[in-house]
């Protein structure tokens, strides 16, 4: 039975990269930084702050899951990102509740991230 990837996996993707951008809570920030920084939300988001948001907002499943997510390769691969999301733990489920929950974290982010 192959899972369909909708709107959640779309505001997954999103947000495990910040549109690029996103174990334990350190390795966690520092590649989701990492990832922030390179991209193109840089230029007008503190990433800093987007990270810590997301860092005190997931739960270890999905910033781990995330963590997966930040590879291209996986991006490109729905095989590879369901072998992600079952590594997680995540359950389909899980994907919809994230997919749901990621609105507010976004949103929160927009406002308190910019950059002046």
């Amino acid at each position: 039975m192959k899972l369909r990837y909708g709107s959640a996996l779309a505001a997954i993707i999103l947000a495990a990269g910040l549109s690029a951008c996103g174990g334990g809570s350190s390795d966690f920030k520092a590649k989701a930084l990492a990832e922030c920084q390179k991209s193109e939300e840089a230029k007008t988001q503190d990433c800093a702050c987007a990270v810590d948001i997301m860092d005190k907002e997931l739960d270890d499943k999905t910033k781990k899951f995330f963590l997966v997510m930040m590879d291209p390769e996986v991006q490109k691969d729905p095989a590879k990102m369901e072998a992600a999301m079952k590594d997680s733990g995540l359950t389909p489920e899980d994907m919809a509740a994230m997919g749901t929950k990621m609105g507010p974290i976004m949103e929160k982010i927009e406002k308190q991230c910019k950059k002046t």
